[in-house]
């Protein structure tokens, strides 16, 4: 069955179809290059199956990495995944979701990984974030009327990210549930190697019109796989601008 699965959304979907939260384990062991990890927190296999044993973010295309940036990190799995597969890059994960924010610190201990409990967006500034109660797959930086809960955090303006980096990104990761489309907009989004993650509808714009952000700001897509409902997919770009050594990354 797991062969079959090739989208993170139907792995979701049937997770939450025929399993109560009960049944599904929070704490996951599994194992890749010959190294254990452990990922503790809500739908973690859910997770570990989309990113790990479907490789999602398409990880596995690369040979090598100088830094990777994670943004709507959640508990961690692109993170912990990542920091096994190259362990001597440095990985900046943020994610502003308190209730997230104890599994998060738990899975990555001991790595490569820096954590950062703010919101990312075009600018800085204070933003409500809210988020459902039964998901925590993800962060929502928008308001919406189905929401259980709402809490205020710090936005940091992705600009102030790339310029803590010395000014560039090799791989930047977007899960933000919204954001994503004011992050693109961003004047140092030029700097920037790789961007892979999803694209959801909301109020601030919706897959079609993020594949034509990334375009616009000289990004090829070489991926692109829609969900089912068409409202959200998964996508890898890579900047037209890349070196030859940029792109000897690539397996």
């Amino acid at each position: 069955m797991l062969g079959k699965i090739s989208r993170s959304y139907a792995v979701m979907q049937l997770t939450r179809r025929y399993f109560r939260p009960s049944q599904v384990p929070e704490t996951c062991n599994y194992y890749i290059n010959g190294v254990q990890r452990t990922v503790s927190g809500q739908y973690a296999l859910t997770m570990l199956m989309a990113i790990v044993l479907n490789d999602c973010y398409g990880l596995k295309r690369f040979k090598s990495i100088d830094n990777i940036v994670d943004i709507g990190a959640n508990i961690g799995v692109f993170s912990v995944h990542a920091a096994t597969l190259f362990p001597q890059t440095k990985i900046y994960a943020y994610e502003p979701c308190s209730q997230v924010l104890p599994d998060l610190e738990k899975n990555l201990q001991n790595l490569n990984v820096e954590i950062s409990s703010y919101a990312v967006g075009r600018t800085t500034k204070k933003v409500n974030l809210t988020f459902q109660e039964d998901l925590t797959a993800s962060s929502i930086l928008m308001t919406g009327e189905d929401s259980s809960q709402k809490s205020q955090c710090q936005m940091i303006a992705f600009d102030e990210v790339t310029a803590q980096l010395g000014g560039s990104i090799s791989l930047l990761k977007l899960d933000c549930e919204g954001s994503e489309y004011e992050i693109l907009k961003s004047i140092s989004l030029e700097k920037v190697k790789y961007v892979v993650g999803e694209f959801h509808t909301c109020q601030s714009g919706y897959p079609e019109l993020g594949l034509e952000l990334l375009k616009e700001r000289g990004f090829v897509i070489d991926n692109w796989t829609s969900f089912p409902d068409g409202k959200a997919g998964e996508f890898w770009a890579s900047n037209i601008r890349n070196t030859p050594q940029e792109k000897a990354w690539l397996v």
